[in-house]
């Protein structure tokens, strides 16, 4: 199974910036997961307008090496919240 660590070389060896510290830092980003099952993992956003985070749920394409928003950009409140989603709602027909 893949490591969050093996999604960001393979991304940065293929010259993509989803990762890059200038495109984490202004976002306010932070990897908030290890990858889980399902290739998807949970980041955290800067929300801009007020010091608070907030979570989204993404998923890593190990073809494309696309990074998917599922459902919402910072659609949770808590890290708990994202991590209920990804165990009871989340179906991988939302992967389409």
């Amino acid at each position: 199974m893949l490591r969050m660590k093996d999604v960001i070389r393979m991304c940065k060896e293929k010259g993509l910036h989803y990762f890059d510290k200038d495109t984490m830092e202004y976002w306010g980003t932070k990897i908030e997961t290890e990858l889980m099952e399902g290739n998807l993992f949970v980041t955290s956003e800067d929300t801009f307008d007020s010091m608070e985070r907030k979570y989204t749920v993404r998923h890593f394409d190990e073809n494309t090496l696309k990074i998917r928003t599922v459902d919402d950009f910072q659609r949770f409140e808590t890290l708990e919240q994202a991590l209920n989603f990804i165990e009871n709602e989340y179906t991988e027909s939302e992967e389409n």
